[in-house]
């Protein structure tokens, strides 16, 4: 199977910051066999809070369903322990393929 990379590119609302999120799913046996997470340092030219850590990227040979398990699956531990196990809204992921190439992943928690 192909491997692809895939950016995760985090809602605000979220609450959690990009090496939040690596550190979780380093911490998950399952999710560290289904990608490589690595935390590559922005370079954006604007202020945008979002990219300040850095851009998460997720290299994965697994199928796009399997990623997508995966990835809602560690953000909602990682939510639940920031929050002190409060209940989460659903997630909802939603791909974008660049003109460049680039595969983004968008998580934002869907409204009820």
């Amino acid at each position: 199977m192909e491997t692809k990379a895939y950016q995760l590119v985090l809602s605000p609302d979220l609450d959690l910051s990009s090496s939040e999120i690596v550190a979780a799913w380093n911490a998950d046996v399952q999710a560290s066999a289904v990608a490589s997470v690595h935390l590559v340092p922005s370079d954006a030219k604007q202020f945008d809070p979002t990219q300040l850590e850095g851009i998460i990227t997720l290299v994965s040979t697994v199928g796009l369903g399997i990623l997508t398990n995966a990835i809602y699956d560690v953000l909602k531990v990682a939510a639940a322990n920031k929050r002190n196990n409060q209940p989460h809204k659903r997630l909802k992921i939603t791909q974008l393929d660049q003109p460049d190439g680039t595969h983004l992943l968008i998580v934002e928690q869907e409204e009820p």
